[in-house]
Order: structure tokens, then sequence, then C-alpha cells
């Protein structure tokens, strides 16, 4: 299976919610080898927060043009955090960045496709180098480019509610729903343009809980979480 697994910076942050926890990403990584090795392929979709975050952007009066370059930058320095800890996890691994620079090599779909041939963890980062598209959507696209058969979005709750739930002790957790449900009851599982793309292309997405043990491999085996599939 070719997996789509769109991490947040909240997956890379420390207790404090920034910067790095290394002991908490070695236990991600050793989760994708797991999988690489029953032959699934993994392709990774870098975001920010533990960097740099919205919020920040009004707090310092910085316009929405340039905070968006800076929350591209910032996931690829996350991409290369995450690069040396496969090396180190001795897991082959390839960052390709949406945009042109001097310290890894661009994306392409034909070459995204050779090295996942090759049993290569693939790093998508720089999101889709322009402003005012989210990580959502970048996952989204690179999903439908590299033909992937799910897309795994990591979070901090065990799937998707009806209510929020941890305001609501009645919030009800679905484990299933189409796409047209989820629309119409304005889940906000993504943004719009991402999850339009994704039920164009009948391609499963999983909504799990990052931080519970073995989290990726159970939202890969088990679907455990809530599943969206079908119109």
């Amino acid at each position: 299976m070719r997996i789509c697994l769109k991490l947040s910076g909240e997956a890379f942050a420390n207790s404090q919610g920034f910067g790095f926890d290394t002991k908490k990403v070695l236990s991600l990584i050793d989760q994708i080898k797991k999988l690489i090795k029953k032959k699934h392929e993994i392709i990774i979709i870098c975001g920010a927060g533990n960097i740099f975050r919205g919020r920040e952007r009004k707090e310092f009066e910085i316009g929405r043009y340039r905070a968006d370059q800076m929350g591209m930058l910032s996931t690829l320095v996350n991409a290369l955090f995450l690069e040396q800890l496969f090396l180190k996890a001795k897991q082959p691994v390839k960052i390709l960045n949406s945009f042109e620079n001097r310290f890894v090599e661009k994306y392409r779909v034909e070459k995204a496709l050779e090295y996942l041939k090759k049993e290569r963890v693939i790093i998508c980062s720089g999101g889709l180098g322009h402003p005012y598209f989210t990580t959502d959507s970048l996952a989204a696209l690179r999903a439908r480019e590299l033909r992937a058969d799910k897309v795994l979005k990591a979070t901090n709750v065990d799937g998707v509610y009806d209510k929020d739930p941890k305001k609501s002790k009645a919030a009800k957790r679905f484990s299933t729903l189409t796409f047209s449900k989820a629309l119409s009851l304005e889940l906000n599982i993504m943004d719009l343009s991402a999850f339009a793309l994704l039920k164009e292309g009948n391609i499963e997405i999983c909504v799990f809980d990052l931080f519970q043990k073995n989290a990726i491999i159970d939202a890969v085996e088990k679907s455990k979480g809530t599943t969206i599939k079908g119109v």
C-alpha cells in the first residue's frame, strides 16, 4: 500500500510545543520502518507549527504572504531534521522540496515514484511553493500525483467528532464517514480544496491520534481512528 502521512509540527515538537523532541520522532520512524518491511511505501508531508505558527503572524503583524513563505521554509527545516533521524535509523530517505534551493532536490513526480520503488521514504517539504495554500493541500496533491492508496492525517485526537471532544463530553466519534456526509456536517477535516481533491480521486483518509502507541501502524493496518471513504 502506498501511504501519504501528513504530520503537523506537533509531531516534531517538545513538551513546550516548539522545537524538536528526538525521542518522540524516533518512535515514529521505528513504526514507519516496520511498515516498509511489510512492503508499504511511505510519503511524508511536513507541517511547521513547531517552528512558526499562524497566530504569530498576527502577534508580530507579519503579512500573510510573507508569513506563508516563513511557514514553507520551516517545513524544510523539519524535513532536514527528519531526514537525519531516518539516516540514523539506517532507513533510506529522500527530501523533495516544492521550490528550488541549494540544500535538497526539487520535487518531480517521476523522481518521487522512482525513489518509492527503491524503498526510500519520501519527505515532501516547502508546501506547494506558493502562499495561501495549506499543508493539507500539499498532502492531497501529492497523494493524487503519486497515486497513494490512503492519506493518514495525524492529529492529537482519536478521530473525527461531531463536536470538539475537548469541550463537550457529549461529542460523538465517527468510525467511518463518506466524503459527502463529512461535507454536509461541516466537520472541517481538511481545508475544502484538499478534501475535494481527495474525494475526486477516491483516496481514503484516516484521521487518527498520532500519540497513541503504534498509532501509525494501527492507522494503516486496522484503520484505527476515523476513516473517510466513498462518495
